[in-house]
């Protein structure tokens, strides 16, 4: 048993740091204060500084679980349409890249030894067509810290995880752009 929880240290170490994270945003009421008027009312008025400030908001929250779309939209009401996707977009893929990093830093890639055929399964077709993989996880779940997280674990290259989200988050992206301007009072 014991040896069980020394061979997966890392991956506890790894879920021990993002719960962390959660209970911290959670208990700062990150959760609940930042919403895409919150942004638009606290970056506004930055000028440039603002979208670094953004940038550093968004990879805090998405290491804290808000999810991404929420920047997404805000980035639209606070920069407009084409500089709001522009600063949505880079943003969402720093704080991807960053969450990526710190992840695959603390937990390596595990997930690549496992011995169960259900599990083994399901990473191969992240080796055989990782493009394919990964443009259907960001299509399906977007800016998933769970799945950014089991991608790290997977020992997915860098290279391939950042050129992938890169092409993957751009149609949800584009969608959330255009329904800011179909829902009613956006």
């Amino acid at each position: 048993m014991l040896d069980f929880f020394y061979k997966w240290r890392r991956v506890w170490l790894v879920l021990a740091v993002l719960t962390g994270l959660y209970i911290l945003g959670k208990a700062t009421g990150l959760h609940r204060e930042i919403d895409a008027m919150w942004l638009k009312d606290h970056v506004g008025q930055a000028g440039f500084a603002g979208y670094l400030l953004f940038v550093v908001m968004f990879c805090a929250g998405l290491l804290v679980q808000v999810p991404g779309l929420v920047f997404v939209i805000a980035a639209n009401y606070l920069w407009g349409d084409v500089a709001g996707f522009l600063a949505g977009y880079s943003a969402a893929l720093v704080a991807l890249t960053l969450h990526f990093w710190l992840v695959r830093t603390l937990g390596g890639a595990p997930l690549k030894q496992l011995r169960w055929q259900w599990a083994r399964h399901l990473l191969e077709s992240l080796e055989t067509h990782p493009w394919l993989s990964l443009l259907l996880i960001r299509l399906l779940l977007y800016m998933s810290p769970p799945a950014n997280v089991a991608l790290a674990l997977s020992g997915m290259s860098y290279r391939t995880f950042i050129l992938g989200s890169a092409a993957g988050i751009v149609p949800v992206t584009v969608f959330l752009n255009v329904a800011v301007h179909v829902v009613p009072g956006g």
